[in-house]
């Protein structure tokens, strides 16, 4: 997250579960404020009751805590402030950013029917609540 190691790393496969599952998330690095501590502490909390972002108040939650007060959020909303990076990309279609482990995996048959079932019903429930529109990319065929 902001430490740049999942805050219940280990190599060994099953410690790591072991982790996730019993151990309290290590936020120790003398790099971090108070603030950011405690942000991850409640983000990361076992009990999804008391999660920060889990209440009806949602990501405002999240939002609200004092590690984002230097974030204006409607400006962001707004589109006022331009992203802090924004990827050059040759066509809309372009992955050339995403690694090619993934852009190499194979699909399954259940994800080429996937495929097909989502761009038939783009219009369909699956997608109520996204609000992003690319412009920029123009009128894509799968």
């Amino acid at each position: 997250m902001l430490c740049g190691l999942p805050p219940f790393y280990s190599k060994d496969r099953e410690k790591l579960y072991k982790n996730i599952k019993y151990s309290d998330p290590r936020v120790d690095f003398p790099f971090l404020s108070d603030t950011a501590r405690d942000l991850l502490m409640k983000l990361l909390d076992k009990d999804p009751a008391r999660r920060l972002g889990s209440s009806a108040r949602d990501a405002q939650d999240i939002k609200e805590h004092p590690w984002f007060d230097c974030i204006n959020w409607d400006a962001i909303n707004e589109k006022k402030i331009p992203p802090p990076y924004k990827p050059q990309l040759d066509v809309p279609t372009d992955t050339k950013h995403f690694t090619q482990e993934f852009t190499g995996m194979k699909l399954s048959p259940q994800d080429v029917e996937s495929l097909k079932d989502s761009s038939v019903n783009a219009g369909d429930a699956g997608w109520n609540g996204f609000s992003y529109v690319n412009n920029e990319a123009g009128n894509m065929e799968m």
